[in-house]
């Protein structure tokens, strides 16, 4: 079986990046890292990795250069805002996990399993995320019931 693969972007030494970094990694995904600190996106990637997402979704809020970067002022200008993003990559919010089609961004962890459909074994035989019959997802460990059989068996002298 081929492994799968997803891009990571970070931005320098971040313990929560490494921390989601790590468990994506655990689960068998094989990641293409970039630091955007060491090598920023161009015009055209960050154009490319935004796609149809509103551009709010990319800024980091919680960095130091968001207040000076007059960013807030702009946010209608998709154009504007990806320049910005551009000339200060630490105004990204991280980590951004891509893979073929989709993207996350942020350290959620539950989002990132379902995007890559990660499959957590706890070594115990039991799974944090599970499917009943219907196919919905339980994230415990919990057992799933199973539908009971309504139908009874028909003894001989019925027949």
């Amino acid at each position: 079986m081929v492994p799968r693969r997803a891009k990571f972007f970070k931005y320098g030494s971040d313990e929560r990046c490494e921390e989601v970094r790590k468990f994506i990694e655990d689960a068998g995904i094989l990641l293409d890292i970039r630091d955007l600190k060491m090598d920023p996106l161009t015009q055209g990637e960050a154009r490319n990795l935004v796609g149809y997402l509103h551009v709010e979704h990319f800024i980091n809020k919680m960095s130091p250069y968001y207040a000076k970067s007059g960013i807030e002022d702009v946010i209608t200008s998709r154009d504007k805002v990806i320049d910005i993003l551009i000339t200060e990559p630490s105004l990204i919010k991280v980590p951004i996990v891509q893979s073929a089609r989709l993207i996350t961004i942020g350290c959620d962890k539950s989002k990132i399993t379902d995007m890559l459909r990660l499959d957590l074994n706890n070594g115990d035989g039991t799974h944090d995320e599970e499917r009943d019959y219907a196919g919905n997802t339980r994230m415990n460990n919990r057992p799933i019931h199973k539908p009971k059989n309504n139908y009874k068996k028909r003894s001989a002298a019925s027949k």
